[in-house]
């Protein structure tokens, strides 16, 4: 019997068992504790290890604790980077976008994107006013996907320029 069916026999026995097992470690989060099962079996069955019936349970069980842990560490760095975010938030509110309300502000950059060059200006208000991702910008639009990246690279280095002189100014 080769890895890869003990593997799969292994899977079909005790997926709902380990999934139980993660989900409890991860505080009830069925979902992740899911795609938690799958990676680990996806990482051993791709993994050059030599698996026995006798030594997989204990493989399978700290595989798949590494894997909780990595979900943890991951969802660590979120928290620290949103509250980081929040920071810097607050710090920009307390500054130059507190003389403009957000009316004012999308009145601007509605004004400042009518002087962009018209496939620009399109691109722009499709991304920034109507917050439509790229690959549906250049489908609208009719144009390579590089295309739209281009007119929107552009268009938001005037935007941050000019926002930029306004926050000064």
């Amino acid at each position: 019997m080769n890895s890869s069916s003990i593997l799969s026999d292994y899977y079909d026995e005790h997926r709902e068992e380990l999934v139980v097992f993660a989900t409890k470690l991860l505080q009830g989060d069925r979902m992740t504790a899911e795609d938690a099962v799958q990676n680990t079996f996806l990482r051993l069955l791709t993994g050059c290890r030599l698996t026995t019936v006798v030594t997989l349970p204990a493989l399978v069980y700290t595989t798949l604790r590494n894997q909780v842990n990595d979900v943890w560490r991951h969802r660590q760095a979120v928290r620290r980077l949103e509250s980081q975010y929040q920071l810097y938030a607050d710090d920009c509110s307390n500054d130059s976008f507190r003389r403009f309300s957000a009316r004012q502000m999308v009145e601007l950059l509605e004004r400042r994107i009518g002087c962009m060059p018209v496939q620009t200006a399109r691109v722009m208000r499709l991304s920034v006013l109507e917050q439509r991702p790229v690959s549906e910008i250049a489908e609208l639009l009719d144009m390579k996907y590089k295309t739209a990246e281009f007119y929107l690279g552009t268009g938001r280095k005037q935007l941050r320029s000019y926002v930029s002189h306004l926050a000064a100014g």
